[in-house]
């Protein structure tokens, strides 16, 4: 199976990727990638971003690939707008709006 992980969070730069949601981020994989090695994961990033950043151990895992992509014109449409995926109907439709 291929496991997606944002892994954005390497915008907030040296300062902070070891502290915060970037370290519980980096730990939490570290401890899955030390058990799961069936598994592929995907680091999505964003173009620019510092990889080297990123754990030794996680870049050096055989399971893991980093992506890049330069939001918002790489990532499709329902990456962008997650909350479209969760709607049942358009927004605009006459079957959401209040009748007059």
């Amino acid at each position: 199976m291929r496991v997606g992980i944002d892994f954005r969070i390497l915008v907030v730069g040296p300062d902070l990727i070891t502290r915060g949601m970037g370290r519980y981020t980096q730990q939490q994989l570290r401890e899955v990638l030390a058990v799961d090695g069936d598994n592929e994961y995907v680091l999505a990033c964003n173009r620019g971003n510092d990889v080297s950043l990123v754990a030794p151990e996680i870049i050096a895992a055989p399971n893991v690939q980093i992506e890049f992509y330069s939001p918002p014109g790489d990532l499709p449409w329902h990456v962008e707008h997650p909350d479209a995926l969760l709607r049942t109907r358009p927004p605009h439709s006459s079957a959401s709006r209040p009748s007059s």
